[in-house]
């Protein structure tokens, strides 16, 4: 007598998008991942990982915990048809084409198309996410003006700084 397995499959998919640009040195950008399955049937235990590289400083997130810059999330479980969405919060610590990768580390079930920790080789459960990041540049000037010059002891001097911006960028505090 025969017996007739079957084993359970997921067709896990992962999506991600880095909140809109420009980007400088010194901001903050929102990475987002989106984990869908299209089934047939239940995805569980699904692990996402995200690798992040130079450029890039981890600073804060609910579905992330943060191991020498790498990043693991855990989506219990996910029904045929659904997704799940993490983010976290990173700093733009240097210049450059900063390229940020993730995948589908883990999952229970198998899947028919994909191989979950195959090294984030951007197949449909690996995927990355480029930034380009410019040094913002400002000419700053600074002009120092008195309210009198022509002044005897014990007058009152009023100074006013002004600063301008020549541009191209706006200057800010890093």
């Amino acid at each position: 007598n025969g017996v007739k397995i079957t084993t359970q499959q997921a067709d896990l998919s992962l999506l991600k998008t880095v909140s809109a640009g420009p980007y400088n040195v010194g901001d903050n950008v929102t990475y987002t991942i989106t984990v869908a399955n299209a089934g047939p049937d239940l995805a569980t235990n699904i692990q996402v990982k995200d690798a992040l590289p130079a450029g890039l400083q981890f600073v804060s997130s609910q579905y992330f915990t943060n191991t020498n810059d790498t990043l693991v999330g855990m989506i219990d479980g996910l029904a045929s048809g659904s997704s799940a969405t993490l983010t976290y919060l990173a700093k733009i610590v240097q210049s450059g084409v900063i390229d940020n990768k993730a995948e589908i580390s883990k999952a229970d079930q198998f899947d028919i198309d994909s191989k979950p920790n195959n090294g984030f080789n951007n197949t449909e459960d690996d995927k990355d996410n480029e930034v380009i990041v410019t040094q913002a540049t400002a000419d700053l000037s600074l002009e120092k003006l008195v309210s009198n010059r022509n002044l005897n002891v014990n007058d009152l001097i009023t100074y006013s700084v002004i600063i301008r911006n020549a541009g191209p960028d706006t200057a800010r505090v890093v």
